[in-house]
C-alpha cells in the first residue's frame, strides 16, 4: 500500500489492461506513477460474482469521530464529534478498520475506550448494540453497532455555474441508471424484497440524515426525488408510465384501447400499487418490530 495521499479514478474493465498514469502527492510534492490495475474477481453491491480491475490500494480513515448519530449507545456513554479512539480493551487503534473490527466483533460486550478530546485523555464505556444485517444472498449476520461516523478527509472543490451543471446531471442521470439496475434485481429476486421500504422507513432514513447537516438531508431528498420519478415511468396503469405504454400501444394500433380494456387495466394498477404500498408498510413495521436494520 503506497502512503499516499491519491485521487484515482477507477474503471470496471474485463477484457483489457491499461496502464494509468496518476498524479499523487507526496510529502508536499507532485509525482506521477503509472500504474497496471490487475484483474480480479470480486463481488458487486448486489452480492454477484464480477470482474473487477484492482491496483491494491484503500482509503486511509483515521479514528476519529465525524457523527455521532443521535440517541445511539454512543451518544449515550458521551462520546462526541471530533473525539479520537486512542484504545480499545487495551488495544491500541490506528485506523478506522482497526476500531470497527473490534466494535463489529462484540455486540452486548462493554468495551473500554480510551479517547482523546481536544488535549484532553478519557476513558468511557460502550456497549455495541446487537444489529442483524441480511447479505443479498439472504445471509444473516449479527455485528455491533455504536452509531458513529468516520470524520473522513473531506474535499471541497467549487465550479462553475455550467460544470455544477453538468456534474448534477452526470450525478442524476447514474442514480437513475442505480435505481433502474436495483428494480431488476429485485424482479430477478437478487436484491432481497425485504428491503423494500414505505413512508416510516424514509421519516426515519430522513431524520438521521438531517441529524448529520442540512447537505446529507438535501441530497437524501434528491435520492427519493429521483427514486419516485423512475418509479413513477414503469409501465404500470394508473402511473405516467402506463399513460405512455397506451399511447404507445394506440400508435401501434392506429386506434385507441376500448373503454373496457381501459377500466380493467386502470383497476389492475390500482391494485399493484396498494399491493406494493402495503407491502411496504408491512416490512416497516417488521423491521421496527424487529429492531432490524436494512441491508
Amino acid at each position: 500500500m503506497l502512503p499516499d495521499i491519491a485521487t484515482i479514478t477507477f474503471f470496471m474493465l474485463s477484457l483489457f489492461f491499461f496502464v494509468f498514469v496518476n498524479q499523487i502527492e507526496r510529502e508536499g510534492k507532485i509525482i506521477e506513477l503509472s500504474v497496471i490495475p490487475e484483474k480480479k474477481t470480486g463481488k458487486n453491491i448486489f452480492g454477484e460474482n464480477t470482474e473487477v480491475m484492482d491496483i491494491g490500494i484503500m482509503p486511509l480513515l483515521y479514528p476519529e469521530v465525524g457523527e455521532v448519530i443521535k440517541n445511539a449507545v454512543a451518544e449515550k456513554a458521551g462520546m462526541k464529534k471530533g473525539d479520537r479512539i486512542i484504545e480499545i480493551e487495551g488495544a491500541s487503534i490506528k485506523t478506522w478498520h482497526d476500531m470497527t473490527a473490534i466494535i463489529h466483533g462484540s455486540p452486548e460486550k462493554p468495551l473500554r475506550l480510551k479517547i482523546k478530546r481536544d488535549e484532553n485523555f478519557l476513558e468511557l464505556t460502550v456497549t455495541p448494540e446487537k444489529k442483524t444485517f441480511k447479505s443479498p444472498d439472504g445471509a444473516e449476520k449479527q455485528i455491533g453497532l455504536i452509531g458513529i461516523g468516520p470524520a473522513g478527509n473531506n474535499v471541497i472543490k467549487k465550479y462553475n455555474p455550467l460544470k455544477a451543471a453538468s456534474l448534477g446531471i452526470k450525478r442524476t442521470w447514474d442514480m437513475v441508471a442505480l435505481t433502474v439496475v436495483v428494480i431488476i434485481k429485485l424482479i430477478q429476486r437478487i436484491v432481497p424484497a425485504e428491503t423494500l421500504g414505505g413512508p416510516i422507513m424514509i421519516f426515519q432514513m430522513a431524520g438521521q440524515q438531517a441529524s448529520l447537516g442540512a447537505m446529507n438531508f438535501f441530497l437524501f431528498m434528491a435520492v427519493i426525488s429521483i427514486n419516485l420519478g423512475v418509479l413513477n415511468l414503469l409501465p404500470i396503469p394508473i402511473l405516467d408510465g402506463g399513460h405512455i405504454l397506451f399511447l404507445g400501444i394506440e400508435a401501434v394500433r392506429r386506434k385507441p384501447l376500448s373503454e373496457k380494456v381501459m377500466m380493467i387495466a386502470q383497476r389492475v394498477g390500482i391494485a399493484i400499487i396498494i399491493a406494493l404500498m402495503v407491502f411496504a408498510f408491512y416490512n416497516d413495521i417488521m423491521r421496527f418490530i424487529s429492531g432490524k436494520t436494512i441491508p
